[in-house]
């Protein structure tokens, strides 16, 4: 009895131990399949993340070579023939951003002209002498289309190309078409940048029958089925590639390559039927997570507990890690807000889905700089952070969302088809980030300036969308006003097609003589009579049109076009003295703004002294004027360059003195010759209520005497003005009440003449 009851307990026990082992196996691999799907999971989100980047870099080089051609294309409309020289500068200036060695232009006629990268212009080119391929894509593009050219050999570089095709229209007519040939190893450059991938792994972009373009290992002139150990894969999963690449489908294919596991991604380009493909082993993908996993099951196999809590903890540390990739590559790290390459991806599936009942707004900080100057990187740090928490509250309708992009600069798009609405909701945000209080024992205003643009008032890329947004915050910038918004309408657009047009056809304005030499007079108060005058730029274009000097002077600062046009005054005010001279009048003094820019380079002296030898004209008849602010950074080495000038005979003026932070201190350390007195000290002192400004006024003028220094009133206006500034002290007066700016030659008709040397 007791003999069969123990028979019978140990059958129990060994049944008992059987379910147990089983048990543990059968949970062993239910844990193990679930990990595997797991790391595939993980794995093909980050070779997907990595193929989307690649993509995106690939239809951006696209993007960007298509856009230089359309600033081409919009360059040549506005001309009545296409000259070499332009066309030339035109190939320079793409070639500073994209990799094109030749570029074409031809009309309507079938004449042609190419220019390389050599410098070469080949004139008289006909489409018939082009690459079959490039023949092709022009002749689509005649019907108004922007075509990509298929990939052709070009003998010249031996190699592969690309080229892009642009119709050139007038009044809606195609006049012409603008070609570009590109290397199609640029689009290699790219996918050299191996990501998340091993050594072992590959990227490669392919066209519809599997032949290999570009890789990141070189394979040119390969097929898919070629390239490295593809040919040894079993033929189903070779079809699954092939059929992915040729029916354009985005694909996620495990396979076997030497018995090792792999990934295979295909990912459609969107562009001439282009694919890419990705193949990296499981273990280069992600080496210690493959580890793990292993460690993991092992550890299962000898204890259900251990297995249990190797698999929990196995599992959180892949959820963990998988966490913190997402936090890397889609969060900011200092305010926990989507960063720009999240906020584009959800601005893309908007895009997608052609949802025009939105906007986007760009929220810039003011002065952000003098944040971290006065309070510190962890004050500012904070102040960041604090916005960020502002706008998530502020942001309460399903779909929308925003980013910090750096800095201080916030994008969010908003749910709104209707201005005032939208406009309701940024007040609310700005009201709010005014109230932020940054310090209780330093009071500092917080400030923003605001641009947006409705999604319903453009058709077109999403790349050219976001720039309209960035225009309307540079102009909301430039306003100077505080808690400016602006939106993108028309007459945004119209000066954004106003500063195309200027960037375009400034070289060639200053080369055919567009810029002209207008002059203000100066005269002496004391008795009168004309002292000197103030040499001012007019943009007049040949047929007639006036561009004002609001519209491209901060343009030419800002892109440094203004160095040449600072020396091309200085040179138009010498031979305007030079003609005077020879026509026996007594020459006068005439001042020229000089840019910080061109002041401090290198041979700026020199360069000035080859303008007066080359029309003998004494350096004492030039003053240059200059903004007080060059002396901000280093008042040693601006003094070094003033001395080197007085030296020379140039006289030295501080323009706009009064217009800004003007620091008495800063007027000690530098040495110059006059004081322009800024027109908006006269037009203060000039009211009821302007007793103290006229006390600084004649205070700065007495401080300028005792330091040798002449004063200009700038800005004079009425004979009461004039009045003041005389009992002020004032040496010299300038401003509409003595004359406009006029011509060079109206000034010479009515003042010049007075001045026969002989009289």
């Amino acid at each position: 009895m007791n003999e069969l009851k123990l028979k019978q307990n140990l059958k129990k026990i060994t049944i008992f131990f059987v379910i147990i082992s089983f048990l543990i196996f059968a949970f062993g691999a239910v844990a193990s399949y679930s990990l595997d799907q797991v790391f595939k999971d993980t794995m093909y989100q980050q070779i997907n993340a990595q193929a989307i980047q690649y993509k995106n870099s690939i239809n951006k080089k696209i993007q960007s070579g298509l856009q230089t051609l359309y600033a081409l294309n919009s360059l040549i409309s506005f001309s009545e023939y296409i000259q070499p020289e332009v066309f030339e500068n035109a190939l320079y200036e793409s070639n500073n951003k994209l990799v094109f060695f030749r570029m074409v232009y031809f009309d309507t006629n079938g004449d042609g002209i190419r220019v390389t990268t050599n410098g070469d212009i080949e004139k008289n080119v006909k489409p018939e002498d082009m690459n079959e391929n490039i023949q092709k894509a022009i002749k689509e593009a005649w019907t108004g289309e922007t075509i990509i050219s298929d990939i052709y050999y070009d003998e010249g570089i031996e190699k592969n190309v690309i080229a892009y095709v642009v119709p050139v229209k007038k009044d809606d007519k195609v006049t012409g078409v603008v070609a570009a040939s590109q290397s199609i190893d640029t689009f290699g450059k790219t996918l050299d940048n191996q990501g998340i991938l091993s050594d072992n792994g590959i990227v490669m972009l392919v066209d519809k029958n599997g032949e290999v373009l570009t890789s990141s290992t070189n394979l040119l002139n390969k097929n898919i089925e070629d390239v490295k150990d593809l040919k040894s894969i079993d033929d189903k999963t070779k079809d699954k590639i092939i059929s992915g690449i040729s029916n354009l489908k985005s694909s996620n294919i495990p396979l076997k390559i030497n018995g090792s596991l792999c990934y295979a991604i295909v990912e459609p380009v969107d562009i001439k039927g282009w694919s890419l493909v990705i193949i990296d082993s499981a273990t280069g993908i992600n080496r210690s997570m493959y580890q793990n996993i292993n460690i993991t099951r092992v550890t299962s196999i000898i204890s259900l507990a251990l297995a249990i809590i190797c698999i929990f903890s196995g599992y959180r540390q892949i959820k963990k890690s998988n966490d913190n990739l997402l936090k890397l590559a889609y969060y900011d790290r200092l305010t926990g807000a989507y960063n720009m390459e999240k906020f584009n991806m959800l601005l893309d599936e908007m895009w997608d889905k052609q949802d025009k009942n939105s906007a986007v707004v760009a929220i810039d900080i003011k002065q952000f700089k003098f944040v971290n100057e006065i309070f510190g990187e962890d004050m500012a740090n904070k102040l960041l952070y604090q916005i960020k928490t502002i706008i998530d509250k502020n942001i309460h309708k399903e779909d929308e969302f925003f980013c910090r992009e750096n800095a201080d600069l916030f994008f969010i798009f908003m749910r709104e088809a209707e201005q005032q609405k939208i406009v309701d909701r940024v007040n609310v945000l700005i009201s709010q980030i005014k109230s932020i209080v940054l310090s209780r024992h330093q009071q500092y205003p917080i400030s923003v300036c605001c641009g947006m643009a409705f999604t319903s008032d453009f058709i077109g890329e999403k790349q050219q969308f976001m720039t309209r947004v960035m225009f309307a915050l540079n102009r909301a910038k430039l306003s100077g006003k505080s808690n400016n918004i602006k939106f993108y309408d028309l007459e945004l657009h119209k000066t954004e097609q106003m500063q195309n047009y200027i960037e375009s056809h400034m070289q060639e304005a200053l080369n055919s003589g567009e810029f002209k030499l207008f002059l203000q007079p100066k005269f002496k108060l004391q008795d009168g009579s004309l002292y000197g005058a103030e040499a001012l730029v007019r943009w007049k274009t040949n047929d007639d049109k006036m561009i004002f000097p609001d519209q491209f002077i901060p343009l030419f600062e800002e892109n440094g076009f203004c160095t040449k046009l600072d020396l091309y005054m200085v040179e138009k005010v010498c031979k305007q003295l030079r003609r005077w001279i020879d026509k026996g009048y007594k020459p006068i003094n005439i001042s020229v703004n000089q840019s910080k820019l061109l002041f401090y380079k290198e041979n700026y002296v020199e360069r000035l002294c080859n303008i007066t030898r080359k029309y003998n004209i004494s350096p004492s008849l030039i003053t240059l004027e200059i903004l007080e602010g060059l002396a901000l950074n280093n008042v040693d080495e601006l003094n070094n360059k003033i001395r080197k000038l007085k030296q020379k005979g140039f006289k030295i003026s501080m323009d706009d003195f009064g217009s800004g932070y003007s620091s008495l201190n800063t007027l000690g350390n530098i040495d110059i010759d006059e004081l322009k007195l800024d027109k908006s000290f006269l037009m203060i002192a000039s009211n009821t209520n302007g007793h103290r400004q006229r006390l600084i006024m004649e205070q700065i003028i007495v401080l300028a005497k005792k330091m040798n220094m002449y004063t200009v009133a700038e800005g004079v206006e009425t004979k009461e003005n004039e009045q003041m500034i005389k009992e002020l002290g004032c040496d010299f007066g300038q401003g509409y009440y003595y004359s406009r700016p006029i011509s060079a030659k109206e000034f010479g008709e009515k003042y010049m003449k007075e001045r026969k040397k002989h009289e």
